[in-house]
């Protein structure tokens, strides 16, 4: 931009040829920002969904010693923990995935719907903690996004944005 600037003057007078580019680049910069930060948001809920499922399981089979999954009826015998209580051991492993992910995420976001809630102590004490983790990188999110809608001046009403030229 400089070096066009200094070799045509013309292009030096006009403000709209020169705020074009930059305003574009910096609107491309954002939205990669944006895809970034989304595609760590679904990245993180993955982890710590896989995180809880596989905690979740270990603490079951560590005070009950029982593996549902090989028993006839898997029914007829039901701790209280997140799997059992959802039917996760009757779904497919993409299926508990898509799940253990979609809670993760709702409970990061601290939105929490209910349709899938922590059962033991262990799992609301371990749920407790992502609540808490959840709240410093929503936070941190939030207010990168803020920064970019500010900087881009999409804030301002629409009198200022003529100041900003």
């Amino acid at each position: 931009l400089e070096r066009n600037i200094e070799s045509d003057e013309a292009f030096a007078n006009n403000k709209i040829e020169q705020k074009n580019p930059v305003e574009s680049l910096l609107f491309i910069g954002y939205a990669l920002k944006t895809l970034y930060l989304t595609i760590v948001i679904v990245n993180i809920s993955y982890i710590v969904g896989m995180i809880f499922y596989v905690l979740v399981e270990l603490v079951q089979d560590f005070y009950h010693d029982v593996d549902y999954y090989a028993l006839d009826d898997p029914g007829s015998y039901e701790p209280e923990n997140f799997i059992s209580y959802n039917s996760l051991f009757d779904k497919s492993p993409n299926e508990i995935t898509i799940i253990v992910t979609y809670y993760m995420f709702t409970s990061l976001s601290t939105v929490g719907f209910g349709d899938y809630n922590p059962r033991s102590d262990f799992e609301r004490i371990f749920i407790a903690f992502v609540l808490l983790f959840g709240v410093a990188i929503f936070s941190f999110i939030l207010g990168e996004i803020r920064f970019m809608v500010e900087t881009f001046g999409l804030d301002k009403e629409f009198e200022d944005r003529e100041k900003l030229e």
